[in-house]
């Protein structure tokens, strides 16, 4: 049984300010982790750290691409012409967006829509795997916001597990993830998968 006598009541007394301050702050720091915990818990699972994005697909692969995405713990999305001729398209969702063809009808509502983007998230990587868009989009090409990559095209469009070997290489290479980067391996080029 806790006894109290005048004494530690005078201590306690000229402490409660003290002991105000304190138990204030850590409400304060408690609902803050709180509030910080909850909205993590209402981001999705495929939150900006693992999306990856691909715009111009042909020939079945995007199907391909989709199919190693849980394997290399990725979410991997197609992004649709018709959606950015709408303008229904956040970009900046994403941490690398790649570039196959773009169509003719579409380039100036990707120039925007790109550099809307980088503004909002500044890690935001676009990089041209066909090498169309360095030749339709020049000036987002010159000011470094659509990149290249040689090492991307040797991957890409000639097997499924090139495919799956260039998920590895982006997770790895760009993503800052873990893990050993594959080479590609040696085919016939093919038009589709």
């Amino acid at each position: 049984m806790l006894k109290i006598n005048n004494k530690s009541m005078t201590h306690y007394m000229r402490n409660s300010s003290d002991c105000l301050i304190v138990g204030l702050l850590l409400c304060f720091f408690f609902c803050q982790a709180a509030q910080g915990e909850e909205k993590a818990a209402s981001q999705p699972q495929s939150s900006v750290q693992n999306r990856i994005a691909f715009v111009g697909l042909h020939g079945g692969i995007f199907d391909v691409l989709k199919r190693y995405e849980k394997n290399v713990n990725l979410q991997i999305d197609y992004l649709k012409d018709e959606d950015f001729s709408a303008k229904q398209v956040d970009l900046a969702k994403y941490r690398v967006i790649f570039l196959q063809h773009l169509r003719r009808e579409d380039r100036e509502h990707y120039r925007p829509m790109i550099t809307s983007a980088r503004m909002q998230n500044p890690d935001l990587r676009i990089f041209s795997i066909s090498g169309l868009a360095e030749k339709h989009l020049p000036e987002l090409t010159k000011q470094g916001i659509i990149e290249s990559d040689p090492k991307l095209k040797a991957y890409y469009g000639s097997s499924p597990e090139n495919l799956r070997r260039l998920l590895i290489y982006v997770n790895v290479t760009y993503l800052k993830r873990a893990g050993n980067i594959l080479p590609p391996v040696e085919t016939e080029r093919k038009s589709g998968l």
